[in-house]
């Protein structure tokens, strides 16, 4: 994986997971640098498939994904988070998940779209990248939907610049070595 993947890939977590502490979501994940060696290498597998050019998933196909990616980890079905047990209570078809957890689904799914075209951009479509790097900015500064309820107070926005800041630090650093060339 490139630096620039790396970063976007945890990029991309740092910012749905900040958007589940935001939107008061029941379950927040660890930071990515947090998360045990076999969730981050099937994560980042993950993400290449997310990222490909030709992707063209959906929330539900992922979210079926995602439970099988668990499963092989050894999680199971259980009413509470709980990452020494293993157990997980979105381990369920996607319909049976409450409207809160499909919407941060289709969350992560957008910003995933934002972080495809940074990834492929190459120098000849350099204003793209620019602008994939502008959008993924403006996810981890503001949030992915600056109308979302939870971004609609100037304190949602100031909190989520400020934990947001060492991921939007090393975005930018790794998109400037990009466009010089190195």
């Amino acid at each position: 994986m490139s630096p620039l993947d790396a970063v976007v890939v945890e990029a991309v977590y740092e910012a749905c997971r900040q958007e589940a502490i935001d939107s008061g979501r029941p379950i927040v994940p660890e930071l990515f640098q947090q998360r045990d060696e076999a969730f981050q290498v099937q994560f980042c597998r993950t993400m290449e498939r997310l990222l490909a050019p030709d992707y063209a998933g959906t929330p539900e196909a992922e979210h079926e994904s995602w439970i099988r990616a668990y499963e092989k980890m050894g999680w199971r079905y259980g009413p509470e988070r709980d990452p020494v047990a293993k157990t997980h209570p979105d381990m369920v078809p996607f319909g049976q998940l409450s409207e809160a957890e499909r919407q941060k689904d289709a969350i992560f799914m957008a910003c995933c779209s934002v972080a495809r075209v940074a990834r492929t951009a190459s120098e000849a479509r350099e204003a793209e990248l620019v602008k994939a790097s502008t959008d993924m900015l403006a996810i981890v500064e503001i949030g992915y939907d600056p109308g979302l309820h939870h971004m609609d107070t100037l304190n949602g926005r100031a909190a989520w610049i400020d934990r947001m800041k060492p991921v939007r630090e090393r975005l930018r650093a790794v998109l400037a070595s990009v466009k010089e060339g190195k």
